[in-house]
C-alpha cells in the first residue's frame, strides 16, 4: 500500500563527518602549482552556485499551491536537507581555496518562468527532479578525476555527492511509483518534455544547470534512456532501493 513507502531519514553522504573537508582539502591544495588550481576555480565555483540554488527551487515549489502527496512532501524535505549539506561544505571548501565573495550570492535570483511548463503537477516534477538528479550523478563521475586533484578528502566528498545524488534519483523514482503509478505512460511524455528544454539558458532554478560542457550530449541521452528503462521495467528504485541505506 503506498501508506508503507519508507524514505530513511539519513541519506548516504550524511553518515560521515565532513567538518575537516576543508581544511583537509586546503593543506592538499597548498602543494598544487597556482595554474592547476585556477583550472579547478570554476568547477568547484559552478558547484556552489548550483547547491546553493536548490534554495530557491524548494521554495518556488512550496509557493506553488499545487495539491502534494505527503510522500513528495518528505522526499523534497529529505532533498532539501542534502541539498544545504552539500553547500555548506562545498562553500567552505571553495572558500579556503579562492575566498567566497558575499556578493556572489547576494544579488543571485532564480527565473523560473521558462520552466513553467516543467511543474504542472507532482507527477512532472518528479520526472524532472529525476531526470536532473541523474544527469548530476554522471557529471560527478565525468569530473571525478579533476576533483581528485584536490586531494583524497576531496575525491572521497564527490564520492558521497554521486551516492547522494543516485538516492535522490531512487527515492524521486520511488515516490512517482508509488503515488503515481498509473500514469507512468504520461510521465515518459513528461521525460519528452523536460528533454525538448535543455538548452534553456539557466537561471539559478537548480535543475537544468546543465550549460557546463561536462553535460555533453552524450551524457544528457545516456541520462533519458536510463529513466526510461526504469519507468518501464521497474528497475532503479521502488522500496527496496532503500534497503541498507
Amino acid at each position: 500500500m503506498t501508506s508503507e513507502l519508507h524514505i530513511p531519514r539519513r541519506s548516504p553522504g550524511a553518515r560521515t563527518d565532513w567538518s575537516r573537508l576543508a581544511s583537509r582539502t586546503r593543506l592538499h591544495a597548498e602543494d598544487l602549482p597556482a595554474s592547476e588550481l585556477e583550472k579547478l576555480e570554476p568547477i568547484l565555483r559552478e558547484d556552489v552556485l548550483s547547491e546553493y540554488d536548490a534554495r530557491f527551487l524548494s521554495a518556488y515549489l512550496h509557493g506553488k499551491g499545487l495539491p502534494f502527496t505527503s510522500r513528495f512532501r518528505l522526499a523534497e524535505e529529505r532533498w532539501r536537507e542534502d541539498e544545504e549539506r552539500h553547500y555548506h561544505h562545498t562553500a567552505e571548501v571553495y572558500r579556503e581555496l579562492y575566498g567566497l565573495d558575499p556578493e556572489l550570492l547576494a544579488d543571485r535570483r532564480a527565473r523560473f518562468e521558462p520552466l513553467e511548463e516543467l511543474f504542472d503537477d507532482e507527477l512532472s516534477i518528479l520526472v524532472l527532479l529525476a531526470y536532473d538528479e541523474l544527469a548530476t550523478v554522471g557529471a560527478y563521475q565525468a569530473n571525478l578525476e579533476a576533483y581528485g586533484r584536490l586531494g583524497p578528502a576531496y575525491r572521497e566528498w564527490v564520492r558521497a555527492l554521486v551516492a547522494d545524488e543516485a538516492w535522490h534519483y531512487a527515492m524521486f523514482l520511488a515516490v512517482l511509483r508509488d503515488a503515481h503509478g498509473d500514469r507512468l505512460d504520461q510521465a515518459e511524455e513528461s521525460l519528452e518534455r523536460v528533454i525538448a528544454y535543455e538548452g534553456t539558458p539557466y537561471g539559478a532554478t537548480f535543475v537544468l544547470d546543465h550549460d557546463d560542457p561536462v553535460f555533453t550530449p552524450g551524457l544528457l541521452e545516456r541520462t533519458a534512456r536510463l529513466l526510461r528503462r526504469h519507468l518501464r521495467d521497474g528497475s532503479g528504485g521502488g522500496e527496496g532501493i532503500f534497503e541498507g541505506l
